[in-house]
């Protein structure tokens, strides 16, 4: 075949992609099976702890990061030896 072939290397991202999300699908409901719902309930609480962090970075991170930046920019250089 042609090594360089545009939709061979579609393909095998599909399929690539189909076969890795039945997996992680499979092994999700197994272990929710195994763990009685202890699994979710980490799982829900982990996404909840994410979530928390990103609204706390939109609220209070980038305006934190923009102050810590122009603060930089007014530090001058160190003396040069020589």
């Amino acid at each position: 075949m042609y090594p360089d072939d545009r939709s061979q290397q579609r393909r095998e991202l599909v399929v690539t992609s189909v076969l890795a999300g039945l997996a992680g699908t499979g092994i999700f409901f197994f272990l929710l099976l195994v763990s009685g719902g202890l699994f979710l309930a980490v799982l829900i609480a982990l996404v909840a702890m994410a979530l928390v962090g990103w609204l706390h970075h939109c609220l209070w991170g980038r305006k934190l990061a923009r102050e810590v930046r122009r603060t930089d920019d007014r530090i001058p250089p160190p003396p040069r030896r020589t």
